[in-house]
């Protein structure tokens, strides 16, 4: 757990350096975000989660992804697991939202990525989603999508979900 942590608090450390950027010249990024899987009936997925991105041009970007997740397993009795993740994928600018309230971008993201070290539950994972990321100070982000998980034990069937995620732009 506490490996997890100083994971995290390294991310968001390097996220924050990252904001110093000017917004116009900006061709690194970096972004948290919380994500919810529960619309299961069996399962609920939550996931913190930290991208460090690069802008080839103006459409599309690539990233690299560490991430901390949480299964609750909802059975007879309560049971969880914890993962350590890396994982990568490519995103493109679909859309550009401008008017006088509303001002930002929408996204879709593809990601894949497995889990790492002594994890409770082993998997690998496909990601797709579309977010919008609104124009302000620190850019907040708003997203949903679908998750493949292949789990790589036999005590944990595969996984399929649909998320929304929550998060920041530095």
């Amino acid at each position: 757990m506490r490996r997890i942590f100083l994971t995290l608090m390294a991310s968001i450390t390097l996220c924050s350096v990252m904001a110093q950027q000017s917004k116009t010249e900006k061709s690194v990024f970096g972004e948290v975000t919380y994500k919810v899987d529960g619309f299961s009936s069996k399962t609920k997925t939550n996931a913190f989660q930290a991208n460090f991105g690069w802008n080839f041009n103006r459409r599309f970007y690539a990233l690299a992804q560490v991430e901390s997740t949480l299964m609750l397993k909802k059975a007879e009795t309560k049971t969880y697991f914890t993962s350590l993740n890396l994982g990568g994928g490519v995103g493109v600018h679909l859309a550009t939202m401008k008017s006088a309230k509303l001002d930002g971008l929408i996204d879709l993201k593809l990601t894949a990525g497995s889990t790492i070290g002594n994890s409770d539950w082993k998997y690998i994972f496909y990601d797709f989603g579309i977010q919008a990321k609104f124009n302000r100070n620190v850019l907040p982000v708003l997203g949903f999508g679908y998750r493949r998980y292949s789990s790589r034990q036999d005590a944990i069937p595969n996984h399929n979900g649909i998320y929304v995620s929550l998060g920041f732009i530095f």
